[in-house]
């Protein structure tokens, strides 16, 4: 079940929660796994994906603001700058 389907909302929360923690583990790991920058943040923030299990254990978690990107130099380009999009179905 995608989380985006309406679905979800009727389903138990104990059953949601399962869905969008295992969607947060993967998103994290992925972000470990390709980005550099959140490589290095998550290490440091001592962030382990696999010890997140119940919602009570995002409380563990460090907030991260958008603007922590930015301030180490992390920027998109300006869309100026950008000479063609892709997309994906």
């Amino acid at each position: 079940m995608r989380l985006d389907d309406p679905a979800v909302d009727s389903i138990p929360s104990q059953t949601r929660d399962g869905l969008l923690l295992e969607a947060l583990r993967g998103q994290i790991a992925f972000m470990r796994a390709k980005v550099p920058y959140w490589h290095e943040r998550l290490a440091t923030a001592a962030v382990d994906e696999s010890r997140i299990e119940t919602m009570p254990d995002l409380a563990r978690l460090p907030i991260f603001s958008k603007q922590d990107p930015c301030d180490c130099g992390l920027t998109a380009p300006r869309l100026r700058d950008v000479h063609r999009l892709a997309t994906t179905d």
